[in-house]
């Protein structure tokens, strides 16, 4: 989550941004299964695509760049988070489009007067890959579907996600859960 007032909004407005995308690094760079044509078309096994029926979004190699040349902007080209981005968009590259590493787009983001909220699409599909200082165990996998669940229901509210699209987000977590017990 990030803070804003609105006294300083154009400064913030920026920081979150950076940070939003900083973010995506952080959690959203993640292998996927092997899919090999994820981006050219419909993928043949639903069950392993990584997009959930296209409902989460992924960076293409130029979008990403891009995206690290605005961060650039404000955070220098040697800040950390820079590094840490360009390494993802080296793997992406390599990826070549097959599918085997992904980074997720956020899937929609709810916001408040003061809060903006980007939903982290690896919690859903790659719970394994998103860094976190607790370990990943069915119970704190639990407070994660109780957390999504919340901002899905604010997203539905703000018609940003529809019930079929909540469905399949929860569905995709249960059977994560699954796993886990």
């Amino acid at each position: 989550m990030f803070h804003h007032t609105k006294r300083n909004l154009t400064a913030s407005g920026i920081m979150c941004l950076m940070l939003m995308a900083a973010g995506q690094t952080a959690y959203g760079a993640a292998p996927a299964p092997q899919v090999s044509t994820v981006w050219a078309q419909e993928v043949q096994n639903p069950a392993a695509d990584p997009t959930l029926g296209g409902l989460f979004e992924l960076y293409t190699p130029e979008e990403y760049e891009e995206s690290i040349n605005q961060i650039k902007k404000y955070m220098g080209a040697d800040h950390g988070d820079v590094k840490a981005m360009e390494a993802d968009l080296a793997k992406l590259k390599a990826d070549n489009g097959k599918g085997e590493f992904v980074i997720y787009k956020g899937a929609f983001t709810v916001s408040t007067e003061t809060t903006i909220v980007a939903f982290n699409p690896t919690i859903v599909m790659r719970p394994d890959l998103a860094k976190s200082a607790e370990e990943l165990t069915a119970e704190n996998y639990k407070k994660d579907i109780e957390d999504v669940t919340k901002l899905l229901d604010q997203a539905v509210k703000d018609k940003t996600v529809t019930l079929d699209q909540k469905d399949s987000i929860l569905k995709k977590m249960n059977e994560n859960l699954e796993k886990l017990n």
